[in-house]
């Protein structure tokens, strides 16, 4: 299912995945460059379904790799088997979930062919990311709007309102409020009270 269909709050950068792929899949490369997830697609695999040998097509140039998140649902089969170089491996993402309620995934680069075996029972469901290289900037990464459709809304809402001739005829302010401390420390002449 296209990530255009669906909502997830799930994060891989916020609970480390992100920073353990970099560490393992990106080992030995030194770089300046930062990796990114973008949301790509949500797949149901039931009884029966599998998913051809194949090689992911690249996106873009900073498209270096996928990461492939297995939501906790019992199932058997599934398995994703890789190939690369006159080596073969499996992820048995069944055997790894086991009876327990945890997320687990595996990230690998573009030029692995990979395969999706069939399942035997129950329902493998899985969130797939594409892996991104981009020069690190010092800044948070950018928000992605395909994550968070929330906020795609709310940029509709306010521009509707805004084109709206009779929103605010006289001008006025517009404000949020905020859960958190959000004054930049290199504003000018700003000191914090303490």
């Amino acid at each position: 299912m296209e990530n255009t269909k669906f909502a997830t709050l799930f994060n891989p950068r916020d609970v480390g995945i992100l920073d353990n792929v970099a560490t393992n899949l990106l080992r030995g490369r030194v770089s300046t460059d930062e990796i990114s997830a973008e949301l790509y697609k949500l797949d149901v695999y039931g009884p029966g379904s599998f998913f051809k040998s194949h090689v992911d097509t690249p996106r873009s140039p900073d498209m270096f790799g996928s990461l492939v998140i297995v939501l906790p649902t019992k199932h058997e089969g599934g398995s994703l088997a890789f190939r690369h170089e006159q080596r073969a491996w499996n992820f048995d993402s069944a055997a790894m979930i086991g009876q327990d309620s945890k997320v687990v995934y595996t990230a690998f680069l573009g030029d692995v062919e990979h395969e999706v075996l069939p399942v035997v029972s129950g329902y493998r469901v899985t969130l797939t990311y594409n892996l991104y290289t981009r020069k690190r900037t010092g800044l948070p990464p950018p928000i992605n709007m395909r994550e968070y459709p929330g906020l795609s809304q709310m940029r509709i809402g306010l521009l509707t309102l805004l084109k709206d001739a009779s929103f605010l005829p006289e001008g006025g302010f517009l404000g949020w409020g905020l859960s958190h401390y959000y004054v930049p420390p290199s504003a000018v002449g700003y000191q914090r009270e303490t």
